[in-house]
């Protein structure tokens, strides 16, 4: 099917704080390299209800060949003729580690509005999916919990990753690195989820073996007092904090970064460590989705901040080709490569 397809791409809400950021990214990529060939049209939430609500889109929606929600949540409280397909990250909040998670919340009234929203999540996730033709899923660890945790048939999934940005993450020759410092960065939701906190308690006890400075960029949750805790453990002048940041600035920190670290308790997916190998920068995270099939490329590290400083460390010393990595994100992973197997999938909907 050559014939130039109408496409209406459901990225929940505008802007990319707190709320599904890396389901947002994955949304504008794609929508980006799509549209190049076909007809797409952004679908944004309602943006009046609080946050918690104000990705969701309400009503009718119709006028398309075909329409692509970012999250089956999405889909929740739309109506449409049109054939519906949707991308299922993960359901964090059924995932184990939820619970350490939870107990790293320091707030009560933060934790009781977790456990509020693991079960309007759930709620949302499982009206959405009666609505989709075909839902793709970003891991076969996240196709395994939709069959387990939402009794999907497994005709109706498909394995599709999510793109890297491979024209714009990659390497570039720096003149020279921190000789004498150890530089390490962080993007993301600056959070208890992502680990920041034991990351900052690592950077203090890399303090001990000599320099070291820790870039972050990212949005930071209402929940984590960041100010409050560089000053407690007497890092501000260690750690540097961006706030959000343009793809042209972050390929710039990946690239001048010694290594990149992610010690998440718990992630959908995990697309920074990725973008952190395509620019040819090492990696020590948590085990995670995205980098299963990256194993022998990064330092997997347990989650206190000893294990983390050891690893990071580890990963310094040790001497690691980062071409092969970056040569299969952009045979499998790249946005254009993802692109292409959307719009195979858009085409076999369609047809039917």
């Amino acid at each position: 099917m050559n014939k130039k397809m109408n496409i209406g791409l459901i990225k929940g809400a505008k802007g990319l704080k707190y709320i599904g950021g890396g389901v947002n990214y994955s949304i504008i990529r794609l929508y980006k390299e799509i549209r190049k060939k076909h007809k797409v049209r952004l679908i944004y939430g309602n943006g009046i209800l609080p946050k918690t609500l104000g990705y969701l889109p309400f009503g009718k929606i119709n006028g398309f060949d075909i329409l692509h929600a970012g999250a089956p949540e999405f889909l929740a409280f739309i109506k449409s003729k049109s054939p519906i397909i949707s991308t299922f990250y993960d359901d964090g909040m059924c995932n184990s580690s939820l619970v350490s998670y939870l107990n790293n919340v320091p707030r009560t009234s933060d934790r009781l509005m977790i456990k509020m929203n693991k079960k309007l999540l759930k709620f949302l996730i499982t009206k959405g999916i009666k609505r989709c033709k075909k839902i793709a899923v970003i891991s076969y660890a996240s196709k395994q919990k939709l069959i387990n945790n939402f009794k999907v048939a497994e005709n109706k999934i498909a394995i599709i990753p999510p793109g890297i940005d491979t024209n714009t993450f990659h390497p570039f020759k720096i003149k020279s690195k921190h000789e004498n410092t150890l530089q390490l960065f962080f993007c993301g939701g600056i959070s208890y989820r992502k680990g920041v906190d034991n990351l900052l308690k690592a950077v203090k006890q890399l303090e001990k073996e000599g320099p070291v400075k820790l870039w972050l960029a990212g949005g930071i949750h209402p929940s984590f007092k960041l100010k409050r805790m560089l000053i407690n453990l007497k890092l501000t002048n260690i750690v540097k904090y961006f706030g959000f940041v343009s793809n042209k600035k972050l390929n710039q920190l990946y690239n001048k970064s010694d290594i990149f670290v992610m010690p998440s308790r718990f992630e959908g997916y995990g697309i920074p460590p990725l973008e952190a190998l395509a620019c040819g920068t090492k990696v020590v995270c948590s085990l995670m989705p995205s980098i299963e099939p990256f194993k022998e490329f990064v330092t997997i590290t347990e989650l206190t901040p000893k294990a983390i400083a050891e690893n990071v460390l580890k990963a310094y010393k040790k001497k690691t080709d980062l071409k092969p990595a970056r040569a299969k994100i952009e045979k499998e992973y790249s946005v254009k490569v993802v692109s292409q197997k959307y719009i195979k999938l858009y085409e076999k909907l369609v047809n039917q």
